[in-house]
């Protein structure tokens, strides 16, 4: 015999039963992290996607601003991509009725509005805006609307010219302070062209105020607070660099709006106590499928070392070290590591996918696994190597 070690190769062969059982244990111990770490990720994936979904993909909105200023903000070095718009006001589309005022009470306001606002192209790129017919606009005599506007004095259609009065509205407290008295200030009037509906969104009769969007371009209005939606190069500490670039420009209070649902799937939310439990967790998840697992592993070595006593012996008595003893052990978990750690890998991965498709087939929209994408992740499967390996040698320790 060359070295002490070869014995290890012996007694995997001649103990396949136990040796199967320890490398069962490693291929669990890694399955079960790259199984709770693929559901985290496809899980939060999933959830980012609906967020961008249903607000965009900006990081942040920096409101009222005065034209002079959006330039400083959109050249700003820690800013990442930019898109400017501008509210243009509330636009008319008939009055409200004595039946809405029946039905929803003495708070309907007097008119039902399409709210327009301006966009330029990098903006709509960042938002959650879709045509569900025709397309954008080109021009700020163009204009895309939410088809769920039914108060025109006929329908409106593709290629449609419509005429608005365009204006605020105003708020006033009434005596007894639970209603609010509404009052329209009208600054303008414009006709648009009808280019495209917005995909719809749930709405119900008693929103008296739908969307509209138009181009922001040489011909809009050149009064109104405009908007700066932007994104930043890396979203690690993204609510502290927002914050700095808002106090380098100017911005502050409620001026600064941040795309909050984005953000905190990310961990960057604003709530350090919601970054931090998360993080929590996670953490106490893989401690406790490491201690799990380290049980069965560490069970399995020791009636492994406990039936090796004599052999151990003998070894000893031949003139082995104590090292030279912990070595064949060591050998013996690499060689077992080696086997079932990327058998692991495969296993919590395909597990998911098995998973996923059975709740998908079953139609259960449990968790938005229906239309849930698996992630597969290169960092999750090297965490979940060094995991296996942690766990293995300190069981064989």
């Amino acid at each position: 015999m060359k070295s002490y070690k070869q014995i290890t190769y012996r007694y995997l062969k001649g103990q396949r039963n136990r040796t199967l059982l320890t490398i069962l244990g490693i291929i669990l111990s890694v399955a079960m992290v790259t199984a709770v770490g693929t559901i985290i990720l496809s899980t939060r994936e999933a959830l980012i996607k609906e967020a961008i979904s249903e607000n965009g993909t900006f990081h942040a909105r920096f409101r009222n601003l005065e034209k002079e200023d959006v330039e400083t903000v959109v050249n700003h070095v820690g800013i990442d991509k930019a898109g400017i718009s501008k509210y243009e006001g509330a636009g008319i589309v008939s009055e409200t009725t004595e039946e809405d005022k029946e039905l929803y009470g003495e708070g309907v306001p007097p008119y039902r509005y399409i709210s327009i606002e301006s966009y330029k192209k990098e903006a709509l790129d960042l938002l959650p805006f879709v045509i569900g017919e025709g397309r954008f606009p080109e021009n700020s005599y163009e204009i895309a609307i939410d088809p769920s506007v039914r108060y025109f004095e006929k329908e409106v259609k593709i290629g449609d010219k419509i005429k608005l009065d365009i204006g605020d509205r105003k708020f006033i407290d009434s005596d007894n302070g639970k209603v609010s008295k509404e009052t329209f200030e009208k600054i303008n009037e414009r006709e648009y062209e009808v280019v495209g509906f917005l995909k719809s969104k749930i709405r119900w009769s008693g929103n008296f105020e739908t969307e509209g969007i138009t181009s922001l371009d040489e011909n809009s209005p050149k009064t109104g607070k405009y908007n700066v939606y932007f994104t930043l190069p890396s979203v690690r500490n993204a609510n502290d660099n927002i914050f700095s670039i808002a106090k380098d420009v100017g911005v502050e209070g409620d001026n600064i709006l941040t795309n909050y649902r984005l953000l905190r799937l990310s961990a960057e939310s604003l709530n350090k106590t919601f970054n931090n439990s998360l993080m929590a967790l996670v953490v106490f998840i893989i401690i406790l499928i490491m201690v799990s697992t380290i049980a069965v592993i560490y069970n399995s070595f020791n009636i492994s070392v406990l039936e090796r006593i004599s052999q151990f012996g003998l070894l000893r008595s031949v003139g082995a070290t104590p090292s030279q003893i912990k070595g064949i052990v060591l050998k013996e978990s690499l060689i077992l590591s080696a086997i079932g750690i990327p058998i692991g890998l495969i296993s919590g991965l395909f597990g998911m996918k098995v998973v996923f498709y059975i709740i998908s087939a079953m139609k259960s929209g449990f968790l938005f696994i229906e239309n849930m994408d698996i992630v597969i992740s290169v960092p999750l499967f090297l965490f979940s190597m060094i995991v296996g390996l942690i766990t293995v040698f300190l069981s064989a320790i």
